[in-house]
């Protein structure tokens, strides 16, 4: 390793954190992914307790896609879940091949 240049960027330091291009637009890093996903899966758990809090409801009898809520959410949690899975993995690829360059 080279000395540290004060005047560098803080993402071209040599202990910068690794960042991938998310859906091929937004340098990520790690945590943040993390955090937007935990953040999702918050918001999804949100609609689900919203779903059963509001099933009986004058609400519920006047919406078509009320009764499917629950399979679309369950859908889009296992979608997002094997996003995250995939995502991790470009992370871990991504960290093999800087640590390679090195």
């Amino acid at each position: 390793m080279h000395a540290a240049n004060p005047y560098q960027s803080p993402l071209c330091r040599d202990d910068a954190p690794v960042r991938i291009r998310l859906y091929g637009l937004f340098p990520t890093t790690r945590a943040t992914y993390l955090k937007l996903q935990g953040l999702g899966f918050t918001l999804l758990g949100g609609l689900l307790v919203a779903w059963f809090v509001a099933r009986g409801t004058p609400f519920a009898a006047s919406n078509a896609f009320f009764p499917y809520a629950p399979y679309v959410i369950g859908i889009t949690a296992v979608l997002d879940a094997i996003e995250v899975v995939v995502v991790l993995r470009k992370f871990k690829e991504r960290e093999r091949e800087l640590a390679a360059l090195d």
